[in-house]
């Protein structure tokens, strides 16, 4: 079938394979065409559109069937195939469809996501309803290192619900150094019964009569790993199928309804190949894990971190110690990991884990770093409080991502960070540079921090290559423009900095000084009670984060007794559809 006649997932039902077929390259020739255009996710998308297919075929979505995607990142087939064919090309677009599962996008999504983790918990829930006839939840072997997906697994075989578990692995893993069924098989090769069971065949190999004997190794091996796996998820009181093939409609077909007979939980273990259909290499199939609509690097702070990095590493004569959670690929740190394998983790999607690791880094009095997206240090709440505040550890987190995310939704918005992290007082040191040169200075002040975690912020993409300040202390700011004659102050850190500079020499103003506050805790409270409240009518603090959780209130308690209106420009509270207001515009409308 092509998918120009294709009208509702109820079509799939009586198509035979030839069609299915023909049906899956039409809908991966959509997903590269938009995803080319758009950005998203590319080579997982690819690699789960027979599944997709399959699922739709052999369950009733329209009668009590639920399909759960954990992560929610290899949905686009299944938007597709629903009820979203006509707007997908609208997927990451301001108002369109959203780049994971959204509730409020259709009836058949049931659950919101885009953090790893979450789908067999909530598939768990819907279980306890009983007018549900199947509920299905598909996960990616990269959640299996997630903490929250084991949590699931383990209170699952406590249970008499039923949950169809689908494995869909890749062996990718995101980052496919972390991969745990990898592992698990792996370490079958040094349990007695495979090691027992090797030497003999081996022994035999050197008998000439019985030579061919040697054969007898590949079946052994085999054998083991048919044991392996299954015992993996009976010690979680799981019945077991699989492997089976990921891209095989006929495969697919039977061992779906295989699990549909069961009465009990069980997982479905597939075998899939990220980017199927598309010809990728292996390491392409990484790189195109996400698809991004620019290449140009060199605009990118993760690449300048990264690249810093390792001129670091290399010169300094105390080693340190970096962590990351299985992002190393996009923030351009996987060469840099490869290479010194000694100092550089990748504990996988088990952000928790990362913070906890890096405490007990520093309790060891080790120099530790830990690279994470703002987004995923929301779950560290706990470990970063409980694990690194509290005992005033000296851990450097180098928080990437920290801006809106629209093209991904509000679950990868990196703009929470500096409210939760202010809510634990004094401690943590919350810093955001302008430039590079900054970025430098704040890296060396990081590592001989000796008290204290040290957090570096920065956004994705526009990094200014300048030197825009002479050596500063913690805490300290700067004013970039001073001029006598301003009457407005505008506060502000970040890429906002240059930006106000460009906008200001633009306009060919001196009616605006400018204040780098590149020190989100602690504040300049020198500069502060230097500010002259009689000089300036209107104080402006800007910062792309939520307002409540900011700079202003900390500003607002050291200018007492003056007479300036002082506006405060950030994200409203809530969930956020929208940028702010434009720098440019704002401080137009002020001089004119």
């Amino acid at each position: 079938m092509k998918l120009q006649d294709y009208q509702h997932h109820t079509d799939l039902k009586k198509l035979k394979t030839k069609a299915l077929i023909e049906l899956a390259a039409d809908v991966r020739r959509l997903i590269i065409e938009t995803v080319t255009k758009n950005g998203g996710h590319l080579a997982s998308n690819l690699g789960a559109v027979e599944l997709t297919i399959s699922l739709l075929k052999t369950f009733d979505i329209d009668n009590n069937d639920l399909i759960i995607f954990d992560t929610g990142h290899q949905t686009y087939a299944y938007k597709i195939l629903t009820d979203r064919k006509a707007h997908f090309s609208t997927i990451r677009l301001p108002d369109g469809l959203a780049a994971f599962q959204h509730i409020n996008e259709s009836k058949y999504d049931h659950l919101s996501n885009g953090h790893a983790g979450t789908g067999l918990s909530t598939a768990i829930a819907y279980s306890y309803n009983q007018k549900y006839n199947n509920i299905i939840c598909v996960i990616g072997d990269a959640t299996f290192t997630n903490g929250l997906t084991l949590e699931a697994l383990t209170y699952l075989g406590t249970i008499s619900n039923k949950i169809i578990v689908i494995l869909n692995d890749n062996g990718m893993s995101i980052s496919k150094n972390v991969n745990i069924l990898h592992k698990t098989v792996s370490k079958v090769r040094t349990r007695w019964l495979y090691r027992s069971a090797s030497k003999v065949v081996k022994a035999l190999r050197y008998i000439p009569p019985l030579t061919l004997l040697w054969l007898g190794h590949l079946l052994v091996e085999k054998i083991i790993r048919s044991f392996a796996i299954p015992g993996l998820f009976a010690g979680f009181n799981l019945d077991y199928i699989g492997t089976v093939d990921g891209h095989n409609f006929r495969k697919l077909a039977k061992s779906l309804r295989q699990a549909k007979k069961q009465n009990t939980s069980v997982v479905l273990h597939l075998k899939t190949k990220k980017g199927y259909g598309y010809g990728l290499t292996q390491a392409e199939q990484e790189k195109y894990h996400s698809y991004s609509l620019t290449d140009n690097k060199h605009n990118e702070w993760s690449y300048y971190v990264a690249k810093t990095l390792e001129k670091v590493f290399q010169t300094a004569s105390e080693k340190f110690y970096l962590i990351s959670a299985a992002m190393q690929a996009s923030v351009h740190l996987e060469e840099f990991m490869l290479q010194n394998p000694q100092y550089c983790l990748d504990v996988g999607l088990a952000e928790e884990h990362a913070v906890t690791l890096a405490a007990g880094f520093a309790l060891d009095h080790q120099k530790v770093i830990v690279n994470m997206y703002a987004s995923f240090l929301q779950r560290t709440y706990d470990q970063v409080l409980h694990d690194v505040v509290r005992n005033h550890l000296p851990v450097v987190f180098l928080i990437d991502r920290a801006s809106l995310a629209l093209a991904d939704g509000d679950s990868h918005h990196g703009i929470y960070d500096i409210g939760f992290l202010n809510s634990m007082g004094d401690l943590p040191i919350i810093s955001q540079p302008a430039t590079s040169s900054e970025f430098d200075q704040l890296l060396k002040l990081a590592l001989i921090n000796k008290k204290d975690p040290f957090f570096i912020r920065y956004p994705k993409v526009g990094i200014t290559r300048q030197v825009l300040s002479v050596a500063f202390s913690v805490g300290q700011w700067e004013y970039v423009i001073k001029n006598p004659k301003a009457r407005i102050l505008l506060i502000t850190y970040g890429n906002n900095v240059i930006k106000a500079k460009t906008v200001i020499t633009k306009l060919e103003t001196k009616k605006i000084n400018v204040i780098n506050a590149r020190f989100i805790n602690p504040v300049d409270r020198e500069i502060i009670k230097q500010i002259n409240m009689e000089k300036y009518k209107q104080i402006i603090i800007f910062e792309e984060v939520i307002k409540e959780t900011g700079l202003y209130a900390k500003i607002i308690d050291l200018l007492i007794n003056h007479n300036a209106t002082i506006s405060h420009y950030g994200y409203e509270t809530g969930l956020i559809k929208k940028e702010m207001n434009n720098l440019e515009e704002i401080l137009r409308n002020l001089i004119n």
